[in-house]
């Protein structure tokens, strides 16, 4: 139902317009609904303001009704009822109705006309229209009907209240968000103005004209004496900025050229809510047990163009450029990238590249629903046809996933969180109580070429486990089956570090296959070591207590708050490769594969950091 509410002052002529467009006889006690060629009429009392306000709010259009005769009426135009539609947050189409302007002789007239009776003032204010009536002249009554039913139809295909908020003149931040996608999509040379030719392309497709290089110039001039940079010059190209590209939409709208506007954002995609349609994003298909979502090679390549373009192809890129590249996904799609980037790899508090990938891999497994929507918002490509080659479905058994999952157990203050920290090379505090599980992941370069497809997108992501029992049950209950590998951590400077941690693989269950591959970790070793004692004070034989478990004797793990952060990338690399090379080797039942790890110390080697030296050896043994 089109809900037309006429509101004014008292006296104003309001039921005497809308019996003059209904064609109804003027009675003073009038219905205040009237139901005409599918229009609600609705008319209003003042004198119950609240009651005003209300319907104001479900209005498909006001038209407020002026007594031109009063000149405290034309003066309650912008005292009183701008302020009201301000107050009230109204959105719909406003239409401005002079009445009674038969009881004006010529001279009155065009002195009222003045307020508001050109295109330039009415443009200016919150009204779409002015019109002049006399409930006498049958032929302005008809021109009033002709203008509320043109406005309606107009304001249906090219809405305004999602481009520009009519009280402040001020585009909407929908728009903005819209305009600078449009921006970027149409920056086909990635440098950040809006060319010649780039421009071209606006006016083909959006204002179905040509732009000639003289218009070009003369905008180029035009804008360059605005107080914001508005264009640039960039490489001997000049062009529009951002700035530029939203001050020349700003005034499409301020000069009620919604259709061009309208015209731009449903050529990038965009409906009427300013949201991209459907159609835009890669469809996810409901997974299988055991099934996931990861990101495609191309997936990675376009994740890594949209971080080049604003980082200038650095490998960090600053906050303020990160909650720029963000800033075009909506509110409700609720990226956290801004708040949560310290959980990824950084440098000097600025998100790496290898950071920026990670969250995406992370977040692909957990709602690629979301996530594909999200990275929509950021394609810098118009060609939608090809996000369907940004993710691919796997599954668990899958040899060449690209995210590989790690689980880690060990006592507490045995150096865990320490240790799980130099994955994504941040700093940590010793013995810091893990009180629930906690996620780590980062990108991993295959170094030692185990599998024969280089893939230079790989990712490492370790489920440091809390200590608490519970938490320790109830992860072996209902995550081991996500786990790609084990490991094992204790402490070595602790005389019963191993026995603790033998408690946790006792309620390993048996049944475990990833038992035998586990890796048990000895950390601390820079500290004086001690002998491992069972808790009557005997002292264990190791690599005899883990073998009863079908585990290999453990490696040793440097722990030092004097050691640099992120210096054993290569340790996390090597357990990367060794978990490809078996997950793609063959084993028959008289096959053993024995991993023997041997870890060197830690040299300090330049300011930049230490290196952390190890050999890693892979022997094979047949039983038959």
């Amino acid at each position: 139902m089109v809900n037309l509410l006429f509101v004014g002052n008292p006296g104003s002529g309001l039921t005497s317009v809308i019996c003059g467009l209904t064609k109804q006889s003027y009675t003073p006690n009038l219905e205040s609904h009237i139901l005409y060629n599918g229009l609600n009429f609705i008319d209003s009392n003042i004198k119950n303001l609240k009651k005003t306000q209300v319907l104001m709010s479900s209005a498909s259009m006001i038209v407020l009704v002026v007594d031109c005769t009063k000149l405290n009426n034309v003066e309650d135009i912008s005292k009183f009822w701008e302020e009201q539609f301000k107050a009230n947050d109204v959105d719909c189409p406003i239409i401005l109705c002079f009445n009674k302007m038969d009881l004006l002789n010529d001279s009155q007239q065009k002195q009222v006309q003045k307020l508001y009776g050109s295109q330039k003032k009415i443009k200016a204010s919150v009204f779409e229209l002015y019109v002049p009536v006399s409930t006498k002249c049958p032929d302005s009554m008809a021109s009033l009907f002709r203008g509320i039913q043109s406005t309606l139809t107009d304001v249906e295909e090219f809405p305004r209240a999602p481009l520009i908020n009519q009280h402040t003149k001020k585009l909407t931040e929908k728009f903005l968000k819209a305009v600078e996608r449009c921006f970027r999509q149409l920056d086909h040379n990635r440098n950040h103005i809006l060319d010649c030719r780039e421009l071209q392309h606006f006016y083909t497709d959006v204002m179905q004209e040509t732009l000639k290089e003289e218009t070009f110039n003369e905008m180029f001039t035009s804008l360059k004496k605005k107080s914001v940079p508005h264009v640039q010059t960039k490489d001997m190209t000049k062009g529009l900025t951002l700035k530029g590209f939203e001050y020349v939409m700003h005034s499409y709208c301020k000069r009620c050229f919604y259709n061009i506007c309208w015209n731009l954002v449903q050529i990038f995609e965009y409906n009427k809510n300013l949201e991209l349609n459907d159609e835009a994003f890669p469809e996810t298909v409901p997974l299988e047990e055991k099934q996931f979502y990861e990101f495609t090679q191309d997936g990675y390549e376009f994740l890594e163009s949209i971080f080049s373009y604003f980082t200038e192809n650095e490998l960090v890129i600053t906050n303020e450029a990160l909650n720029r590249l963000l800033y075009v996904i909506p509110e409700d799609l609720g990226c956290d990238l801004v708040n949560t980037k310290e959980q990824f790899e950084c440098f000097e508090s600025k998100l790496t590249l290898n950071g920026w990938l990670s969250y995406w891999s992370k977040k692909i497994l957990e709602n690629p629903k979301e996530v594909v929507q999200q990275l929509a918002y950021l394609d810098l490509n118009q060609v939608s046809g090809k996000r369907r080659d940004w993710i691919e479905i796997k599954e668990k058994s899958s040899k060449n996933k690209r995210v590989v999952h790690g689980y880690v157990f060990g006592p507490n203050k045995c150096g865990k969180t320490w240790f799980c920290n130099q994955l994504r090379c941040h700093d940590c505090v010793e013995q810091k109580f893990t009180k629930n599980n906690q996620t780590y992941i980062n990108r991993i370069d295959d170094e030692q070429k185990y599998i024969e497809d280089k893939d230079e997108y790989r990712f490492l992501m370790l489920h440091e486990v809390s200590s608490d029992e519970d938490t320790i049950c109830e992860t072996l209950v209902h995550e081991l089956d996500k786990a790609d590998f084990l490991m094992f951590l204790y402490d070595s400077s602790d005389a019963y570090g191993l026995s603790q941690l033998l408690n946790i693989i006792s309620v390993v269950p048996s049944s475990c296959d990833l038992l035998a591959s586990a890796s048990v970790i000895a950390c601390k070793r820079d500290k004086p070591g001690v002998s491992q004692h069972k808790q009557d004070g005997s002292e264990y034989n190791i690599e005899a207590e883990l073998e009863l478990f079908g585990m290999q004797p453990p490696l040793d793990f440097q722990v030092s708050s004097h050691i640099t952060s992120g210096t054993h990338e290569k340790f996390f690399a090597d357990l990367f490769s060794m978990y490809l090379h078996l997950k793609g080797t063959k084993c028959e039942k008289e096959t053993k594969f024995q991993t023997q790890v041997l870890l060197g110390s830690v040299v300090a080697l330049t300011l930049g950091g230490c290196y952390f030296g190890y050999r890693h050896y892979l022997n094979k043994k047949n039983s038959k």
